[in-house]
């Protein structure tokens, strides 16, 4: 349904529900499943993606690393569930998060749906 964003800090017991385990690490030197087209934003040497959040239906958030950016200026890329979509947001985790769910956020890979219109916070297990 696509109406769901799961943010981990830290490690979670629920597998579907940690970003290190359903997204990968992905650096300048490979491509997504290596069959991917990059993203322009990895073709700078020693740049990289971390990640933080995955989507119920399994779109991948990451922080770009860009070499010599501090980690407070990382800005945010989304990755398609299920093909080589990206798209890069030239704003901090904080500023993403607060225009998604406030519905000001514009997005060809995430849901319509997303944000339903009440908000829901809970803690998934051990982190």
């Amino acid at each position: 349904m696509g109406t769901a964003l799961v943010a981990v800090v830290g490690r979670s017991d629920h597998a579907h529900a940690d970003p290190e385990r359903s997204c990968s690490r992905r650096d300048s030197a490979e491509s997504a499943a290596g069959v991917e087209k990059k993203p322009e934003e990895l073709e700078t040497e020693g740049s990289l993606v971390i990640p933080w959040a995955t989507t119920d239906n399994g779109e991948c958030l990451y922080w770009l690393v860009l070499p010599g950016v501090e980690p407070n200026e990382w800005t945010i890329m989304v990755n398609e569930a299920s093909g080589p979509l990206w798209e890069h947001y030239s704003v901090s985790c904080t500023q993403f998060l607060a225009s998604a769910l406030s519905a000001e956020l514009q997005s060809n890979i995430l849901s319509s749906l997303f944000p339903l219109a009440a908000h829901e916070f809970r803690r998934l297990g051990a982190v």
